[in-house]
């Protein structure tokens, strides 16, 4: 078995973020970029065919009541450092 196949069979079924993954393995493997996108799209691929999409991290969604007080939370905090905490 070939390094591309090992490395293919070992991260297969995770999920592989493009960047973070590309580094990994050329740090840790050695390979060419040639060689890295062949097993991006070999892993892909094969994820596409077993499970309808690649896998992705599960973000979770907020809702609009939530997604609004974190907005208001983030321009008091901008506006605080802006003034200098003088409250």
């Amino acid at each position: 078995m070939d390094k591309e196949e090992l490395i293919f069979n070992m991260y297969k079924d995770s999920v592989v973020i493009g960047k973070k993954f590309r580094k990994e393995i050329s740090r840790t493997y050695k390979l060419k970029n040639t060689e890295i996108s062949n097993i991006c799209a070999k892993i892909s691929k094969y994820q596409i065919e077993r499970y309808g999409s690649s896998l992705e991290i599960d973000i979770g969604y907020k809702s609009k009541e939530e997604t609004e007080r974190l907005s208001i939370n983030n321009r008091q905090r901008r506006n605080k450092r802006r003034k200098g905490w003088e409250e």
